[in-house]
């Protein structure tokens, strides 16, 4: 009898008294997340107990189970654009109810991005150089594109189309870049041409653009050799917003009467319609938009239409799907150069206009799922359709399939965040453009990145993408033979850096990241006339590689109700095989662009930036302000090479040596007043065929107008009621006659009427 007490005593103390503990009732932690200002709920905030994670529902709730062995507990909540709030908690009942007031933070110094690490960061943190443009800014220039507030930006410039981040690039036209255009953290660009269609980024619902200067592809691929530029849309909140507008652009006569060719005035005319809102656990964000314009420039012309929707549902606290579409119609006309320097500036080269009836769209679907130890999955994709239906057999369409796997997890005990995540990408292009066939290309990435807090003020980071390409094709393609028409390669990329945070609001950072960049389709076979041009295939090009070093530095200011950003950073970037359109002759001397290797290239600069927003003697004033200075050369430089140039020098071609940015806009809830002035310098060196023999007039031109150019825009906008705002901006007030790539000038002095109705 005592051995069978004994054994059930034994039984007891190894297994009924831990089974007791772990059937022991969790304690449940729920409650509402709030902004402390207006009445208003905070759906996807994040609470946090240890290594148990919530995210807030659409009505701002949230639970969480916690074993009562832990009290007591500090619950900490976050949400973007507020302030983290921590509460302490005893485990004392079965059920705490809790209410977090979120205080929302300074809307400039602690502002978030995502782009530099694929989570969200405050700006200073970041290991690169990395500006924002807000959407106020959007509004007020009467932006109908995003690459037209892009020029605002300092150290990015648009040429030819392509965005240019100090200096990165030169002339591309159509094809080849080497900034990654992003929407919503989705590559974007066209599939066939790598060419950002900036008439699909949807400007009437733009939370903020963030721009990355500096090799990325670590984290984005490719195409990020230079940089990046991430567009991320808007989603509603508790309240419905219901916005319109309309705007008229009137085009005046150029400085040179001689220049003006129309009778009746060139104009652009557009309107654009948004709704937002939130039903319980469903968000809707639709958008329409459309412009008709009759250009400056004879027989150049657009006309499209878009529609937008993004819809995201919380099937609950930790799991999020949704879907964002753009569909986009339209047709334009464009000439690749001028009739002559002279009356014909604005006018084509006979046999130059590109005419195109188009259709594109997008459908993005995409997944969020929190598990229970904080960690983060998403899932992101994309489907892309293009038709380009062109005249004088330049049509072509492509697909693009896209899909990312992403895991984020942070260990806030041990300061270690760790992002990684595999990437799948596959392009279907047939195109009269490239021979009348059919390409396919695949690319495979995996990619992680690590950030580790050695101690409260300093952050390394480093991490490697490895990534593999595949072109296939037939293999004779005109007069060249591809080797079983297929073309692989791969490559690893490394990135590392750091940041210091010496006091609240000053950082500095030091970054190394390489890059490489796989040619696209239209780099490698685009084979067409374009008037008296020929754009010449080339199946040989091979691979760009390359590297970008930063040591910089960002200072928080804040003067009375205003707070700001300075930042200031040397850079030096180096490319082996560096890809270029180039202006040649083939062997049946037809002269035409060839995309080359132009061999191994060194930019190095100074990038200098001020930005801010907040209140001035009163006044609510916001400041976008920039110097850029590059210094690009090849680093052999040959007599092939100076027999090329128009400058006879060791310069890379089609860049602006410096670049100034300047961007004011003050007042009141009623009146607004805006300011901005750009310079460019002389575009120092171009194909020196271009001027002596392609293009009218050209080498004259150049040799009149060696200084560079400012440009000057002034803005105003007044209140009349609740629900209408009217907006005068005048573009090119001085009328300047100006060029950013040869052959083509730019508009003369236009003013814009615009009328923005607040529906709801």
């Amino acid at each position: 009898m005592i051995s069978h007490c004994r054994i059930l005593l034994i039984f007891f103390a190894i297994v009924i008294l831990p089974l007791s503990d772990t059937l022991a009732q969790d304690v449940i932690i729920r409650g509402k997340v709030m902004d402390s200002e207006q009445d208003m709920t905070l759906p996807g905030a994040i609470i946090a107990v240890g290594d148990v994670v919530s995210v807030s529902d659409g009505d701002g709730g949230f639970e969480l189970s916690v074993s009562p062995s832990s009290s007591p507990v500090v619950v900490s909540c976050t949400y973007v654009g507020y302030e983290r709030e921590r509460l302490r908690v005893e485990l004392d009942r079965d059920t705490i109810d809790l209410v977090f007031e979120l205080m929302p933070e300074d809307q400039v110094l602690n502002t978030m991005t995502v782009t530099a690490g694929r989570y969200d960061r405050r700006i200073g943190e970041s290991i690169v150089s990395l500006e924002v443009i807000r959407p106020q800014l959007i509004e007020n220039i009467n932006t109908v594109s995003v690459d037209e507030v892009l020029q605002k930006m300092p150290g990015v410039d648009i040429v030819g189309g392509q965005a240019n981040i100090r200096g990165g690039s030169g002339f591309s036209y159509g094809a080849g870049t080497r900034v990654l255009i992003l929407l919503d953290d989705i590559p974007a660009l066209q599939a066939d041409a790598g060419f950002p269609n900036w008439n699909d980024f949807p400007v009437e619902n733009i939370a903020q653009i963030e721009v990355l200067k500096g090799a990325s592809s670590v984290l984005y691929g490719s195409s990020a050799l230079n940089g990046i530029i991430n567009i991320r849309t808007g989603y509603p909140t508790d309240t419905p917003v219901t916005k319109a507008s309309t705007f008229y652009t009137h085009f005046m006569s150029p400085q040179d009467p001689a220049k003006r060719w129309w009778s009746t005035a060139p104009y652009q005319a557009g309107a654009s319609l948004l709704h937002k809102q939130r039903f319980g656990k469903f968000d809707l964000v639709m958008s329409g938009f459309y412009r008709d314009t009759r250009s400056f420039n004879q027989e150049v012309y657009e006309r499209y239409g878009r529609f937008t929707s993004n819809l995201l549902y919380r099937i609950h606290d930790r799991l999020t799907v949704g879907v964002n579409t753009n569909f986009n119609p339209g047709s334009n006309a464009d000439f690749f150069f001028w009739l002559n320097a002279e009356e014909g500036a604005h006018q084509p080269s006979p046999d130059v206009i590109n005419q195109s009836d188009r259709f594109r769209y997008n459908i993005d679907p995409h997944l969020t799922y929190f598990d229970k130890s904080g960690g983060r999955h998403k899932i992101l994709s994309r489907y892309y359709y293009v038709d380009n239906n062109n005249t004088d057999n330049r049509s072509n369409t492509s697909s693009l399939y896209y899909g990312e796997y992403q895991y984020f997890k942070e260990w806030s005990d041990i300061g270690l965040i760790a992002t990684g995540g595999i990437v799948a990408q596959h392009t279907v292009s047939q195109a009269e453009l490239y021979g009348d066939t059919t390409y396919t290309t695949q690319n495979f990435a995996g990619y992680i990145q690590l950030d580790q807090s050695l101690t409260d003020r300093l952050t390394v980071s480093g991490g490697m993408r490895y990534e593999f390409n595949r072109m296939r094709s037939p293999e004779e393609v005109g007069d060249f033979f591809i080797p079983s028409g297929e073309i692989t390669e791969s490559k690893p990329v490394l990135r590392f850096g750091m940041n210091y945070q010496a006091a609240d609001y000053t950082f500095f950072r030091a970054s190394y990241g390489e890059g490489y960049r796989f040619p696209t389709v239209a780099e490698r076979f685009i084979n067409t006339p374009l008037g008296p041009v020929s754009i010449i295939p080339n199946p040989d090009l091979v691979s760009e590689t390359g590297w970008t070093a930063e040591l910089g530095f960002k200072q928080g200011l804040r003067l009375g109700g205003w707070s700001g950003f300075f930042d200031a950073a040397v850079f030096w970037q180096e490319y082996d095989n560096m890809m270029e359109f180039v202006a040649t002759i083939d062997p049946n001397l037809n002269f035409g662009f060839q995309s080359q290797n132009i061999g191994d290239t060194r930019i190095k600069g100074v990038d200098v930036n001020l930005n801010g927003a907040g209140r001035i003697m009163g006044l609510e004033t916001t400041a976008l302000i920039g110097y850029t200075f590059i210094d690009p050369t090849y680093r052999t430089f040959t007599e092939i090479d100076s027999l090329s140039s128009s400058a006879r020098r060791n310069v890379l071609k089609y860049r602006f040596n410096h670049t100034f940015k300047f961007d004011v806009e003050t007042g009141t809830d009623i009146w607004r007043v805006g300011l901005s002035i750009r310079y460019n310098s002389f575009m120092e060196n171009i194909d020196a065929i271009l001027e002596d023999i392609v293009v009218p007039g050209l080498k004259a031109y150049r040799a009149m107008n060696d200084t560079g150019f400012t440009i000057v825009d002034v803005r105003g906008s007044y209140r009349i009621n609740s629900w209408l705002r009217v907006h005068l901006i005048a573009n090119n007030i001085l009328n300047k006659e100006f060029s950013l790539r040869p052959g083509l000038l730019e508009a003369p002095r236009n003013i814009t009427c615009r009328l923005d109705f607040n529906i709801q």
